[in-house]
C-alpha cells in the first residue's frame, strides 16, 4: 500500500479516536449550559493542567522575554443577566446578544445601558450562536426534545428564514458574510457544504468519516477544518481550498489545539498540549511559510482575541493551575478560573497586565473588541455576563 495513504489513514484513525475521547468526556447533560461560543455543538473540551503565565515544552521560535508591566485600566460588569454570543453592531455604536433565559435577540449601548429587544421570538434551551460579519443574520443553536437543532434568523425581521439540516454540527460565516458552511453528518459520513446566506444553492465540497470537525472561514477561498481537542487525543487541522477543493494538513498529531484566526486571514493563534496532556504556551502560526513563533504565555485561545489591526493579542490568562489532560476539564465546566487580563505585542513581545485579581474575578472566554481598540468586551464564564474593560 502506499505510504501516502497508509500515513492519511492513520491521521483520520487518530482524529477519530480523538472524537471518541471527547464523546465519552463530555457532559452527561444532553445540552450544557455553557458551550463555547463558535462551537457549534455543546462543550468541546477546555483548559488544563498549569494554566496561566509561565514556561513549558516549547514547538516553535520561542520570542526573547522582555518583562512584564502592569498598568490600571476600568474593567466592570455592564450586563448582569445571563447572555450569550455578544457581538458589536457593524456600526460600531450598539451591542448585540442573546438572553439565555428565552432566546431573544437584544441591544444596548456599549456601556449595558437603553437594553431593548430586537427580537421577541422565544426559543428556549438556546446554548450557542454565530454572527454574520454584517450583524443583519445569525445562525442559531438550540435543543429541542434533546436534539441540537439550529436556525437562521434575520434580525431585521425577527424571523427564523431557514433552519439547517437535520445533524448539523458546526457552522462558520464567509468573511464578507455571504455565504455559510456548515458541517452535517449523514450515515457514517459528514459533508462539508457551502450555500449562500439563506442556505440556498448548498453544494458539498468535502466529505470525512470524522465526524467531530469544527470550522474556521480564513479568507475568501479557505477554511480551516479543526477537530474537537482533547489533551488526551492529538488533534488533526486541515485547509481546504473551497474553490479547487484541494485539501492539504496543516497539524496531525498534537493534542489539545484550540485557535482563533488573524484578522486578515493569514494564519492564526492557537493553544496546544503535551503528549501528556499538559498545556503548553500558545503560539502564532503563518499559513504563507507554515512558520511558528511561541509566545510565553499559557492560556486556552478562546479566551484571546486580536485587536483589529493584528498587532497585538489581548488574553485572559488564568492564575490558577489544573491537573491534566488540557483542555477538557475546562470546557466541560469541572473547572474554571481567575484571569488575568494581559495585552501582547506581537512585535516586541512586552506583556502588558490590564486588571488581574482581586479588582476581578472573573474566567473570560467569547472575548471582542471595538473596531476603535477603545473597549475589550468578554463574558465571565462563571456567570455568563457581559463586561467591558476600558484601554
Amino acid at each position: 500500500m502506499n505510504r501516502t495513504v497508509i500515513t492519511i489513514g492513520l491521521i483520520v484513525i487518530l482524529a477519530a479516536a480523538g472524537g471518541m475521547v471527547w464523546f465519552f468526556l463530555k457532559p452527561t447533560s444532553p445540552i450544557p449550559t455553557t458551550p463555547p461560543a463558535g462551537s457549534g455543538l455543546p462543550d468541546i473540551g477546555g483548559r488544563g493542567s498549569g494554566l496561566g503565565s509561565g514556561g513549558s515544552t516549547n514547538n516553535g521560535n520561542t520570542p526573547p522575554t522582555t518583562g512584564t508591566r502592569t498598568t490600571a485600566v476600568s474593567v466592570r460588569q455592564i450586563i448582569d443577566k445571563p447572555i450569550l454570543a455578544p457581538t458589536i453592531s457593524a456600526d460600531g455604536k450598539s451591542l448585540y446578544y442573546i438572553r439565555r433565559e428565552n432566546g431573544h435577540i437584544m441591544t444596548s449601548g456599549l456601556d449595558g445601558a437603553n437594553e431593548q429587544s430586537i427580537t421577541n421570538l422565544t426559543i428556549l434551551a438556546t446554548f450557542d450562536g454565530q454572527w454574520s460579519p454584517k450583524k443583519t443574520k445569525l445562525s442559531l443553536w438550540y435543543a429541542e426534545n434533546g436534539v441540537a437543532k439550529t436556525l437562521l434568523q434575520e434580525t431585521a425581521t425577527g424571523t427564523a428564514s431557514r433552519f439547517l439540516p437535520p445533524g448539523t454540527t458546526s457552522v462558520a460565516w464567509s468573511p464578507d458574510g455571504a455565504n455559510i458552511a456548515y458541517f452535517v453528518t449523514q450515515g457514517t459520513k459528514t459533508n462539508l457544504a457551502i450555500s449562500d446566506a439563506n442556505n440556498k444553492n448548498a453544494r458539498t465540497i468535502y466529505t470525512t468519516p470524522i465526524p467531530d470537525f469544527t470550522i474556521q472561514w480564513l479568507t475568501k477561498k479557505i477554511v480551516l477544518l479543526i477537530s474537537r481537542p482533547s489533551g488526551l487525543a492529538p488533534s488533526l487541522v486541515l485547509q481546504i481550498n473551497i474553490d479547487s477543493k484541494q485539501v492539504s494538513t496543516v497539524f496531525s498529531g498534537i493534542p489539545g489545539i484550540v485557535l482563533v484566526p488573524t484578522p486578515d486571514g493569514s494564519g492564526f493563534l492557537y493553544s496546544r498540549s503535551t503528549a501528556n496532556g499538559t498545556p503548553d504556551t500558545i503560539a502564532v502560526y503563518s499559513l504563507k511559510d507554515a512558520s511558528i513563533t511561541s509566545l510565553n504565555e499559557i492560556t486556552v485561545t478562546d479566551k484571546c482575541i486580536f485587536s483589529p489591526d493584528g498587532k497585538k493579542l489581548y488574553c485572559g490568562i488564568p492564575s490558577g493551575s489544573i491537573l491534566p489532560p488540557s483542555p477538557d476539564s475546562w470546557y466541560r465546566g469541572d473547572t474554571s478560573f481567575t484571569d488575568a487580563i494581559v495585552a501582547i505585542d506581537l512585535s516586541t513581545h512586552q506583556e502588558t497586565t490590564l486588571a488581574a485579581s482581586p479588582t476581578i474575578d472573573v474566567d473570560v472566554t467569547s472575548p471582542f473588541m471595538s473596531s476603535d481598540e477603545k473597549y475589550l468586551f468578554f463574558i465571565d464564564r462563571k456567570t455568563s455576563t457581559l463586561w467591558r474593560l476600558d484601554l
